[in-house]
């Protein structure tokens, strides 16, 4: 928070009513939206798959397990700018996390190599989508 008062130098003058008031102004937070699709390596998308966005520098999470049943879309808003990384959970497969990887945007297929997990440079007011936390198949465990 930011306070201003008003300021008098004049000597031995008393301070009146209107200059002791105080403005408070609360800085706007800037967002962003972060949005894309869950999957899981099964028929079935457990109810407990739960989408998470970190925040790299300083760790702060972001968490839904509100994602749509029928088109699999999650929406989270962030705090922006930052550095983010989105990754999926699950008790089907515990201690796993599926990135949002280079995997991912290769197209998940054998001929893709890397699972290196893709860092978002997150401005503020951005709309971030296909952001799909799908690769299951890293061995990224917790």
């Amino acid at each position: 928070m930011v306070f201003f008062a008003a300021c008098n130098t004049a000597p031995n003058k008393s301070i009146s009513e209107e200059e002791k008031k105080t403005v408070v102004v609360k800085p706007k937070v800037m967002t962003a939206k972060i949005s894309g699709k869950v999957s899981f390596p099964s028929e079935m998308i457990p109810e407990d798959l739960t989408v998470v966005i970190r925040n790299n520098g300083s760790g702060k999470l972001y968490t839904t397990r509100d994602w749509n049943k029928k088109t699999k879309n999650y929406l989270i808003e962030v705090a922006a700018p930052g550095m983010y990384e989105v990754f999926a959970l699950s008790q089907q497969k515990p201690g796993y996390k599926a990135y949002y990887s280079e995997f991912v945007v290769c197209g998940l297929g054998a001929a893709c190599k890397s699972h290196k997990p893709i860092i978002l440079d997150v401005q503020p007011e951005a709309e971030l989508n296909n952001i799909d936390p799908a690769d299951w198949y890293s061995g990224q465990q917790n």
